[in-house]
C-alpha cells in the first residue's frame, strides 16, 4: 500500500512539474504545474489554482500571482509565484521547495530537458540549468539554505531581469560615488 501511495505521489509530482509527456505527443514549450510557458494565460492559472494577486512585476511589466501551495501536489513545496508578460502570457514560474529534494527533482528534469550547466560540489551551492525551446529552467540550491528554487522562465524575461539588475547596480554605484 505504501509503495502504491509513493508511486501515485511521484506520478502526480511528475505531471504537475511537467516532467513527462504522454507517448506520441508533439513537442510543446516547457510546462510546469500543467501550465505551458509562453502560452498559458492568467485565466487558465485562475481556473487551475487558488491565487492571490501580487501586483505588477518590475521586469516583465505583467501581473504576478502567488499560488496556494495546498493545491500543488509536490512534497516540500513552500511557495509558488506565477509571472505574466504584458500580453498576459506565462513568463516565469518560481517555486520554492525543500532542498532535500534536489537530487530527485534534478534527475526528473534531466530526463526531459537539455542540461546547459550543472554544478554539484560536495560542499557549496548546487545548481542545474536546463533549456527547452525559449524556456530556461533553473534548479538552484544554495549551500546555507534549507530551501531551493525551481524557476521556469522565458528567455526574454531573464534578459529583462539581468538588464534591470545591472541598471540598478550601476545606479547604486553612481549614488555611492556621488556622496564620496
Amino acid at each position: 500500500m505504501k509503495i502504491l501511495r509513493n508511486t501515485c505521489v511521484a506520478i502526480a509530482s511528475a505531471v504537475m512539474l511537467g516532467t513527462f509527456l504522454p507517448a506520441g505527443s508533439a513537442h510543446a514549450d516547457a510546462s510546469v504545474l500543467g501550465l505551458e510557458m509562453g502560452k498559458s494565460t492568467v485565466s487558465e492559472l485562475k481556473n487551475k489554482f487558488e491565487v492571490e494577486e501580487q501586483g505588477i512585476n518590475q521586469w516583465s511589466r505583467g501581473e504576478m500571482y502567488s499560488i496556494d501551495t495546498a493545491g500543488i501536489p509536490i512534497d516540500g513545496i513552500k511557495n509558488a509565484l506565477a509571472i505574466f508578460n504584458t500580453d498576459g502570457k506565462l513568463d516565469c514560474v518560481l517555486l520554492t521547495i525543500q532542498k532535500h529534494r534536489f537530487d530527485e527533482l534534478s534527475s526528473s528534469l534531466q530526463k526531459k530537458y537539455k542540461v546547459t550547466k550543472k554544478v554539484k560540489p560536495f560542499v557549496g551551492d548546487s545548481y542545474v540549468h536546463f533549456k527547452d525551446g525559449k524556456t530556461l529552467i533553473e534548479l538552484d540550491a544554495p549551500h546555507m539554505s534549507f530551501a531551493m528554487t525551481l524557476i521556469y522562465m522565458q528567455e526574454d524575461f531573464k534578459k529583462s531581469f539581468k538588464t534591470g539588475v545591472k541598471a540598478e547596480e550601476d545606479q547604486k554605484r553612481q549614488a555611492e560615488s556621488d556622496v564620496l
